[in-house]
């Protein structure tokens, strides 16, 4: 759906597409971006708008449930070697 509310709707997996417009149908109007606005002449394909707004979306549902920041600092915690954590 941030794709789709970014103008970039064209970047996802065509079942993708299929999903978001029956969503859409169900949710509010929204003001789409402009595809235009987003600067992608010369730009890295893992850089790509596309690829960063998904990101986010991930983000975003993957700690929906408790929060970005608060699911963050746990994977920090977890990740972090036993001998940064006790010093």
């Amino acid at each position: 759906m941030l794709l789709n509310a970014g103008g970039l709707a064209e970047h996802a997996a065509e079942d993708d597409r299929r999903r978001m417009g029956r969503v859409q149908s169900e949710l509010p109007a929204t003001k789409k971006i402009p595809a235009a606005t987003w600067h992608t002449f010369r730009v890295r394909p893992a850089n790509h708008p596309a690829r960063r707004v998904a990101g986010r979306a991930h983000l975003v549902d993957r700690y929906l449930d408790f929060g970005l920041e608060t699911g963050l600092e746990d994977r920090l915690a977890a990740g972090r070697p036993s001998n940064l954590i006790e010093g």
